[in-house]
């Protein structure tokens, strides 16, 4: 197990910062902490090679593209069990978190304004969410199938709900399941 931080700038990726820090077996890494430019293309990184052993990624220091957490960004990175999610997001993209399913923990800051579609579709053992008061559209099935979620805090500002935003939940009460 293995914690690390490192510091992206627009010309250093996350490939090239984990080989200068001297880790050449990304696989070992399982606690990352990121500041400084994130891309689609670091996304993309920990998607197709950490997905599985990845546990924790503190993203609260870093800046992301357009301050959107692109579409799919860590889709299917099931050894994920928590994300902090930078405080300049402002969307939080179709499926970027789809198929966490050991997701247990998420801080989504008080920037972001819109949940894409299926953004934490099948994200099966998150079980409390707190939608801060900034959000104001949440995208079709974007808990959908947490089967966990027992709990959901939605606030008055969601001015556009998805069809079947909490479709699966089966584990929140039918008073709060608003799908």
């Amino acid at each position: 197990m293995t914690k690390l931080s490192v510091i992206l700038s627009p010309e250093l990726r996350l490939e090239q910062a984990l080989k200068e820090v001297g880790i050449e077996n990304y696989r070992l890494v399982t606690k990352l902490t990121v500041a400084g430019a994130m891309t689609e293309d670091d996304f993309a990184y920990i998607r197709e090679n950490m997905a599985e052993t990845l546990r924790e990624l503190d993203m609260g220091k870093a800046t992301v593209t357009e301050n959107i957490i692109a579409n799919d960004a860590f889709l299917d990175c099931t050894g994920l069990k928590s994300v902090v999610i930078p405080n300049s997001v402002v969307k939080i993209g179709k499926g970027a978190f789809s198929g966490c399913s050991g997701l247990t923990s998420l801080t989504i800051p008080d920037s972001v304004t819109a949940i894409g579609e299926g953004a934490f579709y099948g994200c099966m053992d998150l079980s409390s969410v707190v939608i801060p008061e900034s959000v104001k559209e949440i995208g079709d099935y974007a808990f959908g199938s947490c089967y966990n979620l027992t709990s959901v805090v939605i606030p008055k500002s969601v001015v556009k709900m998805g069809n079947n935003v909490f479709s699966g939940c089966i584990s929140l009460p039918q008073s709060e399941d608003i799908s």
